[in-house]
């Protein structure tokens, strides 16, 4: 029974880091993944085929149903998508705004519910693989884990796939513990739907290989093929059910499927990029900080070391969740890409093995357990002011500064340009700017002599201003070989060095001691303001 209000309270701080800093950027969509725009779109059309399927459509299905909600509570108004059209509504009676915040609100509110149920069902996991301790250290980790708090901002499918690979794995315990047809139906089931979350966990079958091989033993797995085949007919009509168009708009889903291929896993053309294993444990390290990502680490190859003295059920954890890491981690990192929210999935699995192992070694002596409970409770208020300082970054990112810093300087008549995404632009806080982008920079055939004369051109009749952060130019300084000429702008440009007659007139940014400065996802970015030489916004 004393375990319930530490349940209540670890799921309480699950909540406050999730919500804190929930407007971030609004009315502008400075995500530009998240599912609003895209759901509003749909909506507008009067459809439900999203038209492209880089990502499958379970998520975006559960938005879409929100953001309807939000059409029907403000009728005659909809959700903006351009930044013109966002600069209206920072007017407080701009007739979009209302509209805009609720749909955001709700979408972004099912990712924070999510992340309560995915600490909660690892608090369960726990509890049935380990202990009861095991379980509350799990959860309360995984609730103080930065990464969490800052995917569970977004309206984005990450936290909803959390909780449903999370789920799927939990079902493959129990095939690896005591298989049944009723349980690989499941398994087929969450994992179908997970595919239908994010494609990226397709790699779930290597766990559930993993699962059946280990309850069968020494017999033979063919004598139980049709379960897996059961498994297998579940999971392609879970998927589909969750991405109904895959069926209904085949040629472009294929098309689509085939584009994330040759962009993001390892295909021919990525022969010679850098792999990702080595940028993906540090983004771990990012991700949970490092006092807390150390420690799983090291509770998890504990619990690995004793992997012939566990129980039955706790073997299966480890076999399951074991597999889980290696081979996601091991897959991923042949891409060069390495964003946070690719390797997330894992987390939940490493905590559950990493909170086991510490309790083991706390049991060890009287000794010990006073060290681990020491150890672990430094180790989980560092973690808890380390996520406080990622939702300050919502709250004050320089986004804002920068607008502000615009406001006070520029008039509305004043020009501003950005070579940037949209997503990156300051926070335009009502003056109806002459806004423009300078596409030179995302033309990326444009090179050479070409690229040069259109710089010429932007030089000799560009805006007054330019605006660009660190999240988008930080692409080309860090490929100088793949992008020699915007390499070379940018350095110039930043250097005040002669790029044209533009030079660095502010520089926005928030950032804390090494020690203690996380770099959530898509937060807070380096914002800088260029202006012509010699001019009064110089």
């Amino acid at each position: 029974m004393a375990s319930r209000p530490l349940l209540v309270l670890i799921l309480a701080c699950t909540l406050a880091f999730s919500l804190v800093g929930i407007d971030w950027g609004l009315p502008f969509n400075w995500h530009a993944d998240e599912k609003v725009n895209l759901a509003a779109s749909m909506i507008d059309r009067h459809t439900a085929n999203p038209g492209f399927f880089v990502n499958p459509t379970l998520h975006l299905y559960v938005v879409t149903a929100v953001v309807r909600a939000a059409y029907a509570a403000y009728p005659g108004t909809f959700v903006p998508s351009d930044v013109r059209w966002h600069v209206l509504s920072t007017r407080r009676n701009a007739p979009n705004r209302a509209i805009t915040f609720l749909a955001y609100r709700l979408a972004r509110s099912i990712s924070v519910l999510f992340a309560l149920g995915t600490v909660w069902l690892l608090w369960r996991r726990g509890r049935a693989a380990f202990d009861d301790t095991t379980g509350l250290l799990a959860a309360g980790c995984l609730a103080l884990t930065m990464g969490l708090a800052n995917l569970a901002h977004f309206a984005t499918p990450e936290t909803m796939l959390f909780f449903i690979v999370l789920a799927a794995l939990g079902s493959l315990e129990a095939i690896a513990e005591s298989p049944s047809g009723a349980r690989y139906a499941l398994a087929g089931a969450l994992i179908g739907l997970a595919c239908s979350t994010k494609y990226t966990v397709w790699l779930l079958w290597v766990p559930f290989l993993a699962a059946h091989i280990k309850s069968h033993g020494r017999e033979s797995i063919v004598r139980h093929s049709a379960w897996v085949l059961l498994a297998c007919g579940v999971a392609v009509l879970a998927f589909v059910i969750g991405t109904p168009f895959s069926v209904l708009s085949a040629r472009r889903f294929l098309e689509d499927l085939w584009f994330n291929w040759r962009t993001g896993a390892p295909a021919g053309t990525l022969s010679g990029q850098q792999r990702s294993w080595i940028a993906y444990t540090l983004t771990l390290g990012n991700a949970l900080g490092w006092p807390l990502f150390l420690a799983m680490m090291s509770g998890a190859a504990v619990v690995a070391a004793r992997a012939r003295r566990l129980t039955e059920r706790a073997s299966a954890a480890l076999v399951v969740h074991g597999t889980w890491i290696a081979a996601f981690w091991a897959f991923y990192g042949i891409s060069p890409h390495h964003a946070l929210r690719f390797i997330m999935p894992i987390v939940p699995s490493l905590i559950l093995l990493g909170a086991a192992g510490i309790v083991y070694i706390a049991r060890l002596s009287r000794t010990r357990r006073r060290i681990m409970t020491a150890l672990m409770s430094a180790v989980l208020l560092y973690s808890a002011v380390y996520t406080a300082a990622a939702d300050r970054k919502f709250l004050a990112d320089p986004r804002y500064a920068a607008g502000a810093w615009l406001k006070q300087r520029v008039p509305p008549s004043g020009t501003i340009g950005f070579f940037t995404n949209e997503s990156y632009l300051p926070y335009f806080d009502r003056p109806a700017y002459a806004i423009s982008a300078i596409d030179v920079m995302s033309q990326l055939g444009i090179t050479g002599d070409a690229f040069q004369a259109r710089i010429d051109q932007v030089v000799d009749a560009g805006p007054d201003i330019i605006v660009d952060a660190n999240f988008y130019f930080d692409r080309f300084l860090g490929a100088p070989a793949v992008y020699p000429e915007r390499a070379d702008f940018y350095r110039r440009l930043l250097a005040g060095a002669g790029a044209g007659t533009y030079r660095p007139v502010a520089k926005f940014s928030l950032h804390g001691p090494r020690w203690l400065d996380p770099q959530p996802e898509l937060v807070a970015p380096d914002v800088y303001v260029f202006a012509r030489a010699s001019t009064r916004w110089e």
